[in-house]
């Protein structure tokens, strides 16, 4: 059993501006569980009790499963006709 994530859905439905239910809902249960471990291994901490997450780390947590939500291809540049933007990584 994986350790529960350092977020949870309402947070990032918070930060989206929007409600997440069915399938977005889980979308972001799944991003959420994957930017937690993410966020674990590099700070090689386990974080098992949500209260010893630090705010900070709940923090990036949550900008980065807001980034991979909506983008989850990772699109750094997009073009329009003559038009192009390009995002930072």
């Amino acid at each position: 059993m994986y350790p529960p994530p350092l977020a949870d859905v309402q947070q990032l439905a918070d930060r989206l501006g929007r409600e997440l239910s069915g399938t977005d809902a889980k979308r972001a249960e799944a991003v959420l569980a994957d930017v937690s471990a993410y966020a674990r291994a590099v700070a090689k901490r386990d974080w098992l009790n949500s209260s010893e997450v630090p705010g900070d780390v709940v923090v990036v947590v949550l900008a980065a499963a807001r980034r991979l939500f909506t983008n989850p291809d990772g699109f750094v540049q997009q073009s329009v006709g003559p038009f192009a933007n390009t995002r930072a990584t």
